[in-house]
């Protein structure tokens, strides 16, 4: 949103709490160089897989600076899935690949989790912690569809799972996979549903989780993508929120949206602070 001003939060019932985000703010967006992004020319391309790779999010510290691993390098996550005419049919095969990031390189390490613990038809973008005194890791993810559904569904929820980050002459892996569980559900009465159909561009939201750690007071944040509910638009776009009530962020409780583009924006996809 660069420089825009932001105004008042919104008194509806809805969305008491959140910044609007209005056509009026995308007509005072002006012109400049930094609203075009470089071209990017096939020669600068470098292949990491065979697979198409999107929404790629670093395995973080606590403070949100990518964690360095012994040697260096990082680790990043990134949704997968194998490459098709259409490149939206990738969105029905995704899942979450690990891959280590050293200087100019990449490697693909495999699906970060194990086949079949997932909940969903396919798993789609989220963040992931790393404790550095015990090696845990938490991946927060979206969990799309259930799994062995017959037709590919749109609904979208909010998972978190643990695991421990190990290194073996192999190289880095995840391992010990544990804790799968649903961290948030959607309150009606402030977010619309998301397993009412629809198609690329058009479905609803309610994913993306991305928890963020107040540096002043500590407390944990997580926002996501959302659409707001009671809506009149198609585009009803928000990035949602929920407060940790603990310091482990073992238990969130929901809040109302922070911002809202109703009647701008269908999608804010992968919000993060």
């Amino acid at each position: 949103m660069g420089d825009t001003e932001i105004s008042e939060p919104s008194r509806s019932r809805d969305l008491r709490l959140s910044s609007r985000w209005t056509s009026a703010h995308v007509a005072g967006i002006s012109v400049s160089p930094v609203c075009h992004a470089p071209v990017i020319g096939a020669s600068a391309a470098k292949p990491v897989s065979d697979l198409g790779l999107w929404d790629a999010w670093p395995l973080q510290q606590a403070d949100g600076r990518p964690a360095v691993l012994d040697g260096g390098g990082t680790l990043w996550m990134a949704l997968a899935a194998p490459r098709a005419a259409d490149p939206d049919e990738r969105h029905g095969h995704a899942r979450i690949h690990l891959l280590r990031h050293t200087g100019q390189d990449w490697k693909m390490l495999g699906p970060a989790m194990p086949e079949g613990f997932s909940p969903g038809s396919r798993e789609w973008s989220g963040s992931a912690i790393l404790d550095g005194d015990t090696s845990a890791v938490t991946l927060y993810f979206t969990v799309a569809g259930r799994r062995g559904e017959p037709t590919l569904s749109y609904e979208q929820r909010l998972f978190q799972a643990r695991s421990h980050l190990q290194r073996d002459e192999a190289g880095y892996r995840l391992a010990d996979w544990h804790g799968l569980r649903e961290i948030v559900t959607p309150d009606p009465a402030l977010y619309m549903a998301t397993d009412r159909g629809g198609a690329p561009g058009t479905i609803k939201a309610f994913r993306d989780p991305f928890p963020f750690r107040d540096p002043a007071d500590g407390t944990w944040t997580m926002v996501f993508a959302g659409s707001a509910a009671n809506s009149c638009s198609p585009f009803n776009g928000v990035i949602g929120a929920a407060v940790s009530m603990d310091g482990a962020r073992a238990n969130w409780r929901l809040l109302p949206p922070i911002v809202s583009a109703d009647g701008v924006n269908n999608e804010l996809e992968r919000p993060h602070i």
